[in-house]
């Protein structure tokens, strides 16, 4: 687990990150991980001195098996309330079925390799309304990963939580692949390069420290970027 910031930390045992948000009462979770993933990341909050029962929430930047996928299992352990996007919910509940990309046989190995399993009750998490627990956190509706996606950002410690908005798994920061809507996407990406971030904290890839709308505002105008 790493510190990120005051009451902000990362888990790490997942394929994709998980950041834990601490409150005055009990933790939040943004994103839960891959469903193969969850017991080492419970041993992870264990080794910290936290455990499943510390978790008040759960808020959701996108409806993905990668980023979403532990949550049945989580919840089956113990529930919580659970917010996305209204336009996430019925891919997490199994109204939708959840969206892929790619041909059949990469869909199929990513089907398997990141299972999911839809949940019973997801509350929407509505843009300029913080869930009960998060309250020092904006709610920003940011489309282009999925309709639905959604960013965190603190506006006093300058921290952008992100999704799969952008990912810093490569040599630098990139616009996130597989967009359902690249207009969308590119418009979101305008839009979060207005906003102060020192700290930003996607999905992939390391966390992006000290001024990192620096790093943000040129991928509007690179011509090897999709948006």
């Amino acid at each position: 687990m790493k510190r990120i910031a005051e009451n902000l930390f990362q888990l790490e045992a997942s394929t994709t990150n998980v950041f834990i948000v601490v409150g005055t009462k009990d933790l939040t979770l943004v994103d839960t991980g891959d469903a193969p993933s969850v017991d080492a990341l419970l041993f992870e909050m264990m080794d910290n001195g936290w455990d499943w029962n510390d978790v008040g929430r759960v808020v959701l930047t996108h409806a993905d098996p990668e980023s979403a996928g532990g949550l049945s299992v989580l919840i089956g352990k113990r529930p919580v309330r659970v917010f996305a996007h209204p336009r996430e919910i019925p891919f997490l509940t199994g109204a939708k079925p959840m969206s892929e990309i790619g041909g059949f046989f990469k869909k199929r190995k990513r089907k398997k390799a990141f299972p999911f399993s839809p949940v019973e009750s997801v509350m929407p998490a509505e843009p300029g309304i913080p869930p009960t627990g998060f309250p020092h956190w904006q709610v920003l509706h940011t489309p282009g990963p999925t309709a639905g996606s959604l960013s965190f950002y603190d506006p006093v410690k300058q921290i952008l939580i992100c999704g799969d908005m952008f990912s810093n798994e490569g040599k630098a920061l990139a616009v996130g692949v597989g967009a359902f809507d690249v207009p969308y996407l590119r418009k979101s990406v305008e839009a979060l390069a207005k906003i102060d971030v020192d700290i930003l904290c996607p999905a992939r890839g390391p966390v992006v420290r000290g001024g990192a709308f620096r790093f943000i505002e040129p991928l509007i105008a690179a011509d090897d970027q999709r948006v």
